[in-house]
């Protein structure tokens, strides 16, 4: 496995078959990331994502990237917001489970992701880090598990 650490914007990394979002539960343009990516990726995004809201607390799902080519794929990732939900840490590694359940199903190999949670929703960046490499190894290296917490 191979992971890279860049810094840039992520809408603009052209070799990745997925770029993921860090979004709030109205799947709906916002601040940080989640605006970026919507930006990018033009109306129909958030016209896609409309009757797949609420996102669940943890919870990952695949969409179309619509303007966002060369990917063919994004994926919307709920995280727990630090000051306001309570089990932090267990939310957050079933939302990166999540993500990584959903990448494995489609075969995604190749994914762009953003420290999800650390803008707006204010995890962080050493619990992303920590919790988003250990999650990431176990799930490539034994498979899915599932969060009995998330919502």
């Amino acid at each position: 496995m191979k992971i890279e650490v860049m810094i840039g914007e992520i809408a603009r990394l052209a070799d990745a078959q997925a770029l993921i979002n860090s979004d709030n539960a109205r799947m709906r343009f916002g601040p940080g990331i989640a605006g970026e990516i919507h930006t990018a990726a033009g109306p129909a995004l958030e016209a896609f994502c409309a009757p797949l809201a609420p996102l669940g607390l943890s919870a990952a799902v695949i969409t179309p990237s619509f303007q966002l080519a060369p990917h063919p794929w994004g994926v919307d990732v709920r995280a727990p917001h630090y000051l306001h939900d309570d089990e932090l840490k267990t939310h957050y590694a079933c939302a990166i489970r999540s993500m990584m359940d959903v990448l494995h199903a489609h075969r995604i190999e190749s994914v762009a992701v953003p420290a999800i949670g650390a803008g707006v929703f204010r995890f962080p960046l050493v619990l992303v880090a920590s919790i988003m490499a250990r999650v990431v190894r176990e799930s490539v290296l034994y498979g899915s598990a599932r969060c009995a917490s998330a919502s």
